[in-house]
């Protein structure tokens, strides 16, 4: 996955937040910690769906700010993994915001909607389109 800079906006302080980054390939998930190292989020890493799963379970109530969801996994894939996580029977798991992250953005828009993710952003992905829409869904 590449990253597509454009103009660079401010990144905002997000240091108080942890974020739980979910993606198969170690470099997409590198890429995304680089581009979001400047607003200091603390970013917690699954490779696959079930580790996700596991991992949001585990942690406390209201311990991730927001989800980014690769859809393309092979196994469970990030639609499945999403329905799975908001049928936690916890209060988080239905409000916790979910970030698609496709190269597919158009096709998988629908889809996304009915899996209840919040958002999207399109591989490569851009920087500031990021950093703009984990700021507005999890500062709200």
């Amino acid at each position: 996955m590449s990253a597509k800079n454009e103009t660079n906006v401010p990144s905002p302080d997000l240091s108080r937040f942890h974020v739980l980054l979910v993606d198969d390939v170690e470099t997409n998930r590198l890429v995304v910690k680089v581009l979001l190292g400047k607003t200091n989020i603390v970013i917690h890493e699954a490779a696959n769906g079930e580790a996700a799963l596991d991992m949001f379970a585990k942690s406390p109530e209201g311990y991730y700010a927001a989800v980014l969801m690769d859809i393309q996994m092979p196994g469970m894939n990030g639609f499945e993994t999403t329905r799975r996580l908001r049928a936690l029977p916890r209060q988080d798991a239905r409000t916790t915001p979910v970030v698609a992250m496709t190269a597919d953005a158009y096709e998988d828009m629908e889809e996304s909607e009915r899996a209840e993710m919040n958002g999207y952003v399109s591989k490569p992905v851009n920087v500031n389109e990021l950093k703009k829409l984990l700021n507005e869904l999890i500062n709200n």
